[in-house]
């Protein structure tokens, strides 16, 4: 799953000269038409004022464009008004007024400001920005775009493949698109949003009140950090939660995410709640998940067990851990004051025994309850035929506990249009296999008992004990 991957050089505008003085790298031309007035002319507290057009030309093939513009010698400060336009042979800046602070290496711009990158077409649009040259106090340069009253605006592509080739005509599918109130970026690799931000790459998108990437370079991993009310949206799937972490490798796919705080991961077939969720990627698809215990944020209330819910199936435990190498759930391992159930195939609800809810609740699926408990999955030979049919079923759920218990139903085969029989288990050790959606075989172990009840018997025999509900009757 690529996420990211544009190129945030879109930095280093201005030459490190102070005046305009030739020897210290800027020379200002004189525009037709315009008026230059000094103030102070010779002295430390020199004041150039030129109207009517200022044109400033610097070394590296740098120039300066404005309206007009105020040269500040004491404060060793340019300021440009109307029109403004910043050029070097990278990169460009546009805004309606602008100051250079030489001492500090700090441009300043405001209204309607927009920083474009020539060679990749990247672009920041804001209110207001500060742009942190690099000095030797200073290794890396740094950007920061705000608009206060709206959304700053990024649009960051990956740099050509090919060294001084041109940005492609048009908006690449590469683009990594960013809106906040703030973003700061840093360097040619780290970006910050913060304020109602949103990051959209490809089919990615992310929404936070903070949100930080740092892209992957020479073998080092890069990172994505969402927090407070963070969502991240795949194809398929949504990952929520208070805080989002992921690593991302080179070429921009996703490698991990951990969510924490009120997680949540909806997905088409599944969905999932715990303190805290981890998702381990290869190949663009979700190859393993854990939903896990958590420590509570400062202050609140812990959060409820983990819980995996499927049409067909439900697992709650102290953590959860589903296995889908290639996108196919094969195995699902319930760790902790563990639940399992298999929920019952719609063929087989008419053979259910009339009962009370209460009672019912008790005997509507196939369930375990132990200190852990497993599940293994198959391909649905049904699914080959019925495209509503689920691609995967499980075949095995077994727990081990002290006790552990279990409710499974029966089908009578020389009567398969009859009510199910309803059995109760309590050992060490309990496993069931399933075959064509009913109990096909059972074993227990370990201070074995049970009960075993024909549908007759059912309505008769139901239970008012705690240890033998499913967690939502006890």
């Amino acid at each position: 799953m690529r996420i990211i991957g544009a190129s945030c050089a879109i930095l280093v505008l201005l030459g490190a000269a102070a005046s305009l003085h030739a020897q210290s790298g800027c020379i200002a031309e004189r525009v037709a038409g315009s008026e230059w007035q000094t103030f102070n002319a010779g002295t430390p507290i020199e004041v150039i004022v030129m109207t009517g057009g200022a044109d400033v030309r610097c070394d590296g093939d740098r120039r300066i464009l404005a309206d007009q513009a105020t040269v500040i010698r004491a404060e060793q400060r340019i300021e440009l008004y109307g029109d403004v336009q910043v050029q070097d042979p990278e990169r460009t800046l546009t805004a309606d007024q602008a100051t250079f602070h030489s001492a500090q290496q700090l441009l300043q711009a405001v209204g309607n400001v927009v920083v474009r990158d020539r060679r990749t077409g990247s672009t920041i649009s804001s209110q207001l920005l500060d742009y942190y040259q690099e000095t030797e106090d200073r290794p890396i340069a740094r950007m920061e775009a705000s608009s206060p009253t709206g959304a700053a605006h990024a649009v960051l592509f990956r740099a050509p493949a090919t060294a001084g080739e041109p940005q492609p005509a048009g908006q690449p599918a590469d683009s990594t698109l960013i809106d906040a109130t703030h973003i700061t970026v840093i360097g040619e690799q780290t970006f910050h949003a913060v304020g109602r931000a949103v990051m959209t790459r490809d089919s990615v998108r992310t929404t936070g009140n903070s949100i930080e990437y740092t892209q992957a370079a020479e073998g080092i991993p890069g990172s994505l950090a969402v927090a407070v009310n963070a969502v991240v949206e795949m194809p398929a799937q949504q990952l929520r939660g208070d805080s989002i972490n992921a690593l991302i490798g080179e070429g921009d796919e996703l490698r991990e995410v951990l969510t924490r705080h009120r997680a949540v991961l909806s997905a088409e077939d599944m969905e999932v709640t715990a303190p805290a969720i981890r998702l381990f990627f290869e190949d663009g698809g979700v190859t393993r998940m854990v939903a896990m215990e958590w420590p509570p944020a400062a202050g609140a209330d812990p959060d409820p067990q983990a819980r995996a819910e499927t049409d067909s199936y439900r697992f709650e435990a102290d953590s959860i851990d589903v296995l889908a190498p290639g996108q196919q759930i094969t195995a699902a391992v319930a760790i902790g004051n563990a639940y399992g159930e298999r929920l019952t195939p719609d063929s087989l609800l008419a053979l259910l025994p009339e009962l009370p809810p209460r009672e019912m609740a008790l005997i509507s699926s196939d369930w375990m309850r132990g200190d852990t408990v497993r599940a293994a999955f198959a391909a649905n030979p049904a699914a080959a035929v019925d495209p509503e049919a689920q691609e995967r079923i499980m075949e095995r759920l077994s727990a081990v506990g002290a006790p552990a218990q279990s409710v499974y139903r029966m089908r009578d085969e020389d009567a398969p249009e009859a009510k199910l029989s309803i059995s109760y288990v309590s050992a060490a050790h309990i496993d069931v296999t399933f075959s064509d959606g009913v109990v096909s075989l059972v074993s227990a172990a370990g201070d074995a008992k049970g009960t075993y009840l024909q549908p007759t018997q059912v309505a008769g025999a139901a239970t008012d004990g705690d240890g033998d509900r499913p967690p939502e009757q006890q």
